[in-house]
Formats: C-alpha cells, structure tokens, sequence
C-alpha cells in the first residue's frame, strides 16, 4: 500500500481516475468494496442509469439497507427496511459477509467515517467515506485526502 509518492509526499490519489466519468467528467463508481473485497454496486437501487451503493443498516429500531448515489457530489439516497432519524448514528454493515464497515476516522460531527474501497486492496489511499451520522453534512463521499483533513480537525 503506497503512502507516500517518490518525493516523499503524502499521495493523493486522482478520483478521476477510480471511477467512470459521465459528461462534464463527473466520477460515477461502479464498483466499491467492503474490507473483505465485496462489492457494495448494486441494481437494487438505481440512481438515473447508474446503480446504487447499496449497505445494510443498523440501529436500535432495526435492520434495514442504505442506498447511495454512486455519482460524485449526488447527495442522493434512499433508505428501505428501516426507519432513520436526523442526528442518529447507525452502523453500516456489509450485505453480503453481515460485517460492519471499518472507519477510517472520525467525522467533526462526532460520527465516524466508514469506509468504502475503490479496489479490492483495502487502500486507505483508494478509498471514500461516508458518515455514520444521518443527515450529517459530512455524509457524503470523501476522498482519502479530504477523510485525512477531517481525522485532523
């Protein structure tokens, strides 16, 4: 796992470059990874012609599935199964091994920020995260480099 580039900089990867593109080159994913190499890409929640990051989730009501928008800056998700409130924190989960998500750090909010693998190599530099919190503003997807500003703040 490469940390740091050949001038010993911290590396910083291109999200351009983890994801397809739609036109004026927004990053759609069509695929991210639970921490045992699951795809979390599914067709049972679509969003425009894309499909959904779909995630089980967690909290004192029930079990139920998160779905996200996988295009860049589309705040977009639905949730079904489960009833969510603003403020709340729940656990993400992967649908397909039931284990819960790791946390690349924690969000200003107080939530943590689950991660999402671009690769199936489980690179905290190829990553994206999510807040555990509904309806944090931070609950959206943040590349490695800004996950790394929020950890420091």
């Amino acid at each position: 796992m490469r940390i740091f580039d050949s001038k010993g900089r911290f590396y910083i990867p291109d999200q351009n470059k983890c994801a397809e593109t739609i036109k004026n080159d927004i990053p759609v994913f069509d695929k991210c990874y639970c921490h045992n190499g699951h795809n979390l890409v599914s067709k049972r929640a679509k969003f425009g012609d894309f499909n959904g990051i779909v995630i089980k989730a967690k909290n004192s009501s029930g079990i139920g599935y998160l779905a996200l928008s996988p295009i860049w800056g589309d705040k977009s998700r639905m949730h079904f199964d489960i009833n969510l409130t603003d403020g709340e924190t729940i656990e993400l989960i992967c649908p397909e091994c039931n284990e819960s998500l790791h946390y690349y750090s924690k969000c200003s909010c107080g939530g943590k920020m689950t991660t999402l693998f671009l690769n199936k190599n489980k690179n905290f530099t190829e990553c994206i995260g999510i807040c555990n919190r509904v309806g944090c503003p931070h609950s959206e997807f943040k590349t490695s480099d800004e996950l790394f500003r929020l950890s420091r703040a």
